[in-house]
């Protein structure tokens, strides 16, 4: 089952993305930013035309908080999503870029940025630095955050694996609770005697009743049950 835009944004994806995995991404990014000594890391998750907050680091410089929207337009994250692919920005001031949005207002000049995608292949956001100086971002951290980039992909395999489990497990429960109470309360009692049912009040040969009725229950009852049936 690929899983469309609508599933992602809807509240059990959100109560999977934001319940276990939360507490996990939130301390491995603040780890990011430290062993990288970058004042901003963040993985944003896109919702339609806004990117969100999903985690970000603590930095007094960082002006991003949890659940903070803004639009996609205007956003650094906007050219990973074009391509799907890596996008860096060593200073944003020296090339030509459509680019103002909480970031640059707050005096964050470069980007370096990866996408981030369900098992399907749909996007799901991305995961990057924000630096407030000239940064060119050495080979070593392009690779390092594009390993971190692949171990969220596995959280995001793990997260929509729970999900399917979780409505599966849902769907069969309620299958079981379902057919017990129609095994219970909803069956056409058959005497053990004569193989006559009843239905509607009325009594029906057994062969007779399965060739009409095949999707109905039946339950077989003791012979004292319809005495007057078989005695006939």
């Amino acid at each position: 089952m690929a899983i469309s835009n609508d599933t992602v944004l809807s509240d059990e994806m959100d109560d999977v993305i934001f319940g276990s995995f939360s507490k996990k991404w939130d301390d491995a990014i603040n780890s990011l930013s430290r062993l990288l000594d970058i004042p901003v890391a963040i993985i944003f998750r896109r919702e339609q035309d806004n990117i969100r907050v999903v985690v970000t680091n603590q930095n007094e410089k960082n002006p991003f908080k949890k659940d903070d929207s803004i639009p996609i337009k205007g956003s650094f994250c906007n050219y990973v999503f074009e391509h799907n692919a890596k996008f860096k920005v060593p200073d944003y001031r020296k090339i030509d870029l459509d680019i103002n949005n909480v970031a640059t207002q707050a005096d964050f000049i470069s980007y370096l940025g990866f996408p981030l995608n369900w098992p399907n292949g749909e996007l799901f956001g991305t995961i990057c630095l924000l630096d407030d100086t000239t940064n060119y971002y050495s080979g070593a951290t392009e690779d390092f955050l594009k390993n971190f980039s692949e171990m969220l992909n596995d959280s995001l395999h793990l997260i929509d694996l729970t999900y399917k489990v979780r409505r599966e497990s849902d769907a069969l429960r309620q299958e079981v609770e379902d057919t017990e109470m129609r095994t219970t309360t909803d069956f056409n009692p058959m005497c053990r005697i004569c193989q006559q049912v009843r239905y509607n009040d009325t009594w029906i040969n057994l062969n007779e009743f399965l060739a009409e009725h095949p999707e109905e229950l039946i339950k077989s009852m003791p012979p004292d049950w319809c005495l007057h049936q078989c005695t006939n």
